[in-house]
């Protein structure tokens, strides 16, 4: 299947969703950017750690 095709059937089945199943939809897709963005600060944060280790380690 090519990207136009996953694309045009991703946009039918969006088409035929009901207002409640549209609503649904974005709430989810809202909830998975949140816990995308929670699990990026958790790497940064562990990024940092590692880095602040590594320079006390060099000292």
């Amino acid at each position: 299947m090519t990207t136009i095709e996953k694309r045009n059937k991703i946009k039918n089945t969006i088409e035929s969703f009901s207002n409640e199943q549209l609503e649904e939809t974005m709430s989810f897709i809202e909830q998975i950017k949140e816990n995308d963005e929670k699990r990026k600060d958790y790497i940064k944060g562990l990024l940092k750690k590692e880095k602040n280790l590594f320079e006390r380690f060099a000292k």
